[in-house]
């Protein structure tokens, strides 16, 4: 993951992945639960949360498939105490938005 912006990261889907196993033959896609972490290690490496089991998923929306090879950019933002909103976009446009809560350890 490679900074580029102040509340920006980006990164390369590799597409030799083990991820791509079973999802789904003929037309790999990277899992949702990928993306979700991706956004929280966004967030850690942005200084906006630490990761960890005290980061729960408030809400997800997945709008566009990742596919291998896809280069992804990860804006992460605070959107109230407690609480970051994270956005994956690629060429296609928007892929996922998630929204993470900081809980109680």
């Amino acid at each position: 993951m490679t900074r580029t912006a102040p509340d920006t990261v980006a990164t390369d889907v590799d597409a030799d992945s083990a991820v791509f196993v079973g999802h789904y033959p003929g037309r790999p896609v990277v899992p949702g639960v990928c993306l979700v972490d991706l956004v929280c290690q966004a967030a850690a490496a942005l200084g906006l949360a630490s990761a960890g089991p005290e980061l729960a998923v408030e809400r997800a929306r997945f709008v566009a498939p990742v596919l291998p090879g896809n280069r992804l950019t990860v804006s992460v933002s605070a959107v109230g105490e407690g609480a970051v909103l994270g956005i994956v976009r690629h060429d296609g446009g928007v892929a996922c938005q998630i929204r993470l809560r900081v809980t109680a350890a």
